[in-house]
């Protein structure tokens, strides 16, 4: 009998705890601790089915990210449709001539004697085919232009125009418009450009030539511009806008690019005005698997990416609408020896042919085409409204991006759409007016859920507001955390490791953050028993609440707590994009009109007493996470990681990267902080332990071994084998000859040398540049403990530049111009450190030669009494066909007031340089100015005078208190065309023969010659 009581008393003890009623004193419902124990308490088992259910959702997306999604087979040969071997037979015919820099034998002689012979074989058989077919060669005239804080100067310059009208459509209403298709044909020094960008003029040739038969009645006129000088940023495009009888009958155009080699086309730009519609129409008909994200035209057009097109030229200087694409899968071979035509796939080519072909052909049949406007600029008469006196003073270490030349188009009148693919199966379009309009009406859902559950429980209120309070410390915190975490692995770590394998993401990145938010949630502000419970006023306000109550705690009302607090937090930041008017937004609008409704059906249907947990998160974010957010991720990634390769050394990608995956999570871990609240406290500590394994585990491999290479060594040498992809090092080597003449108006030379410059492209410098140092990370990471003597000390020797061992960076000489370097490219500002090692001069040819023509003094009555000045007239007379002119003034004393190059602003605005190092003696920088001048006929001219000199003058005035007022000048001569042997020389090929296997080389040969000029 008295064990029979034993037994029986726990029972009737348990079973009045069961029938405990469901509302306290206060009001508050609570669960049983049947139901706590059994329904809402959240198990390990749980998280284990979300991880492995997000992570076969990853790897399903990842892959249809990646994937071309083609469908196109290769079609037997029918003169009516595109066939990719045609395609085929262009690519591998110009590739195979090597690099083709502008004013390059290949440029200038061999590809357009190809040109000519194919396109007057299109243009007869549209003659047979009953269509007018009219073929141009363009040799551009002298012209110059603002094109980013530099000048570009351009003459002689060849584009080939293919214009196709078709004369059987009778039509009495408006004058046909034309379809503008543009591609450039030459590439990059060292570079065959196949993806970038002569694929794309392959595909044009062939969607011309079926055209051509006629096939497809043609409403509009259709030309294809081959332009012949955008690598040397953007002047040919601008000579056929500007300079062109035909330009003024282009009512939109298609830009296609390259920066990835195969894959799908992806959409980065679109518009401006009334053509959108049209053109985004026409998108989504002709493309069967789309590929276009709006966020990647707001980065794009925001100046953060070192990058530019010719879609900017057609828009500022045309003003007329188009469509920028361009391939982004696979972007390391970009612009390096790798990007051959090996590496485009058949199917990608084929089906990119389709696409292109149906998007031209509904556009040339769409008669909305003839009724669309020019798009009407700014009249503005300076610079972002800076005003003359501030433009002319200002200095080169004052120059910020709000100096930037953004677009002149008006942009009230840009008609803008949000659109974006989902898994590439379908294009979301929408206007922008309507998006942000359904954006109102998701915030205004939001608030009137709140709204209603705070009229009926007005505790409700407090305890979502609570919960946003706790779900916002735990994302600024973890924003925080994330900026650390990137800083460590920058400072102290191993540097961009995901270049190489960019799922070193997730292990280096994302688990960290994932165990952030997990500690944060189930340790520090686990509601109940976390640490910050041990404050009496926190504990009480958790109780007052209702979340806990008599030491037990109500799941229920936690998890819808903490996801009102989500929601509330996601729609703040959905309204305060809308109001900052990016359509970017729609990522945030995607997850609240996922969650919100789901989550609202799932409680209609089923009830909010007691769900169960996994069915409840499952129905809240996988929705939104694997049918978008997932794909996003996945895709910005792909695109992001190899341009961070080539980003220069001021960017701190490891930093960059850890934001965006923090970013990348944020979404997710708004909606799982209620679940993590309500998990056990068995299995929280068993999800901490075994994130805290994984991260260290994660860095110790990572930093302890070759896995964290950033870089990928060749098995062969063979640039062409698709199979290898190319992560390398990229880094520029340039043979520089210097000579110096610092007395004023002497053209003796005070001083000489000949350097070779080398300028690493990505964060990492010259750690892997030296011998021995692979693999480096394991001698220079906290981690070197863990590592063998076999990875100290390495058995092959990879080679290696021994001049760079205790090589110091060489700072900025500001005083003289552009830092007395001949810079291929204008964008010195994007780097910290540069490296000098003695040589032998080069003997590239034609040397450079500057005459000053003319000098004259401007008229006292036209100036200040404080101030005078002076006008000078220059004549560049030889150099290579790239020939830049470089400038300094010691601002504010000497200005440089006017120029005879066309800028759209009242003055001449100064280029950023490089940021002063720390142990960089303060002085006077002066304002520096780069003119990038480029003259395709010098490439005629090895040995002799240009046929044309390159003549300009500038005004620079002066205080006339300042004692020996001068100015310095500089003409930098840069030789690209490797085929000459006057360009090159036997030092470079030796030290490039020294560099380690896992580096890329963008070189050349320059000159720099420098001159002082008194102002007396």
């Amino acid at each position: 009998m008295n064990e029979t009581r034993r037994r029986l008393v726990p029972r009737l003890r348990e079973t009045a705890v069961e029938k405990r009623s469901s509302v306290t004193d206060n009001g508050h419902p609570i669960v049983t601790v049947h139901d706590l124990r059994n329904t809402d308490s959240v198990g390990l088992s749980f998280w284990l089915i979300i991880w492995v259910a997000v992570l076969a959702g990853s790897v399903v997306v990842s892959h249809v990210g990646c994937s071309d999604q083609s469908t196109a087979t290769l079609l037997p040969l029918d003169v009516n449709q595109f066939n990719e071997r045609n395609a085929r037979s262009h690519l591998v015919r110009i590739t195979s001539l090597g690099p083709r820099t502008t004013g390059s034998i290949a440029n200038e002689i061999l590809t357009p004697s190809y040109f000519r012979q194919v396109l007057s074989d299109i243009s007869q058989l549209a003659t047979v085919s009953g269509l007018n077919a009219s073929v141009a060669e363009q040799i551009s005239d002298y012209a110059s232009f603002r094109a980013q804080f530099h000048v570009t100067a351009y003459r002689n310059l060849r584009n080939f125009i293919l214009r196709l009208h078709d004369p059987r459509v009778i039509d009495e209403g408006p004058p046909k418009k034309a379809l503008l298709v543009n591609c450039h044909y030459d590439s990059v020094v060292s570079s065959p450009g196949a993806s970038d960008a002569f694929v794309s003029c392959a595909v044009m040739l062939e969607i011309s030539r079926v055209l051509a038969t006629g096939h497809t009645r043609l409403l509009n006129d259709v030309i294809f511009l081959f332009n012949g000088a955008e690598e040397s940023i953007l002047p040919a495009s601008h000579a056929f806008i500007t300079q062109h009888p035909w330009a003024g009958d282009v009512a939109a155009f298609l830009n296609l690019e390259g920066a990835g080699s195969g894959g799908r086309l992806l959409v980065f730009q679109s518009g401006p005005g009334a053509g959108t519609d049209l053109l985004m129409d026409a998108y989504a008909k002709a493309f069967k698997h789309p590929h276009a994200d709006v966020f990647a035209e707001e980065l794009f057009q925001s100046g953060t990416l070192p990058a530019d097109t010719d879609f900017r030229i057609f828009r500022d200087f045309g003003f007329i609408p188009g469509l920028d694409m361009a391939y982004t899968t696979n972007g390391y071979a970009y612009h390096t020896p790798y990007d051959t035509e090996s590496r485009i796939p058949a199917e990608s080519l084929q089906k990119t042919g389709e696409d292109i072909l149906s998007f031209v052909s509904v556009v040339a049949q769409d008669d909305r085409l003839r009724n669309v406007p020019k798009l009407p600029s700014v009249n503005a008469t300076s610079a972002n409204g800076a005003g003359h006196d501030e433009l002319g003073g200002i200095s080169s270490d004052d120059i910020s991006m709000s100096h930037f030349p953004f677009t002149s188009v008006l942009p009230s009148l840009w008609n803008r759409y949000v659109y974006f693919d989902v898994l590439g199966l379908i294009l979301v379009l929408v206007p922008w007016s309507s998006w942000k309009l359904f954006n109102w009406f998701l915030c205004v859902c939001v608030c009137l859920r709140l709204l209603f559950r705070a009229s009926t429980e007005p505790s409700r209120f407090s305890g979502c507001i609570t919960a946003a309070a706790i779900q916002l410390c735990s994302h600024v915190l973890g924003f925080l955390f994330s900026l650390f975490l990137g800083f460590l692995v920058h400072a102290y770590g191993c540097r961009m490791t995901w270049y190489s394998f960019r799922y070193n993401v997730i292990g280096i990145f994302l688990l960290p953050l994932i165990f952030w938010f997990v500690w944060f949630h189930t340790c520090a502000f686990r509601i109940r028993d976390g640490c910050l419970n041990r404050f009496k006023r926190i504990s009480s306000l958790f109780s007052s609440l209702g979340w806990v109550t008599d030491h037990e705690v109500n799941y229920r009302l936690l998890e819808y707590d903490f996801f009102n607090g989500g929601l509330l937090i996601l729609t703040t930041v959905t309204g305060l994009l809308n109001f900052l008017n990016t359509p970017a937004v729609y990522n945030s609008t995607f997850w609240l009109a996922t969650t919100l409704s789901f989550r609202t059906l799932y409680e209609f249907l089923l009830g909010s007493g007691r769900p169960n947990s996994l069915t409840r998160l499952a129905v809240t974010i996988l929705p939104a996470l694997l049918s978008l957010h997932m794909y996003l991720c996945s895709n910005l990634f792909d695109f992001i990681i190899p341009v961070l390769g080539r980003a220069g050394q001021a960017t701190a990608p490891d930093i960059l990267v850890s934001v965006l995956a923090f970013f990348a999570l944020s979404p997710i871990a708004l909606f799982i902080a209620g679940p993590l609240q309500c998990t056990s406290k068995e299995a929280c500590r068993t999800m901490r332990l075994l994130l805290l394994n994984g991260c260290l585990s994660y860095a110790i491999l990572v930093h302890a071994s070759p896995f964290g290479f950033p870089y990928t060594i060749p098995n062969s040498s063979d640039a062409s084998d698709p199979l290898f992809s190319p992560r390398l090092q990229r880094v520029g080597v340039f043979h520089i000859n210097r000579r110096f003449r610092d007395r004023i108006d002497y053209n003796d030379i005070t001083s000489s040398d000949s350097v070779m410059l080398i300028l690493p492209l990505d964060s990492n410098g010259i750690r892997y540049l030296k011998p021995n140092s692979y693999p480096f990370s394991v001698r220079s990471s906290l981690f070197s403990l863990f590592s063998s003597d076999e990875m100290q000390n390495p058995v092959r020797d990879y080679g290696g530049l021994v001049e760079l061992i205790d090589n110091s960076p060489v700072p900025c000489d500001r005083s003289r111009p552009y830092c007395g370097i001949a810079a291929m490219y204008p964008y010195l500002h994007l780097f910290r450190d540069a490296y000098y090692i003695r040589s032998d001069p080069h003997k590239s040819k034609p040397m450079t030669a500057l005459k000053v023509i003319a000098r004259d003094r401007v008229g006292e009555s036209t100036l200040t009494n404080a101030r005078k000045q002076w006008n000078f007239t220059f004549s560049v007379v030889s150099g290579p066909p790239h020939t830049h002119f470089l400038i300094r003034t010691h601002t504010p004393e000497v200005r440089l007031v006017a120029w005879s190059f066309t800028t759209g602003s009242t003055v001449p605005i100064p280029m950023p340089l490089p940021v002063r190092s720390p142990n960089e003696e303060k002085g006077n920088t002066g304002a520096h100015y780069f003119i990038y001048h480029v003259d395709a006929a010098a490439v005629n001219s090895s040995e002799s005078l240009w046929q044309t000199p390159w003549t300009f003058w500038l005004s620079v005035d002066f205080t006339i208190d300042t004692t020996t007022p001068y100015f310095d000048v500089a003409v930098a001569g840069i030789y690209m065309d490797e085929s000459l042997p006057s360009h090159s020389s036997p030092q470079l090929r030796h030290f490039l023969d020294r560099l380690p296997p896992w580096t890329v080389a963008l070189t050349s040969c320059a000159s720099y010659d420098h001159y002082r000029l008194g102002l007396y």
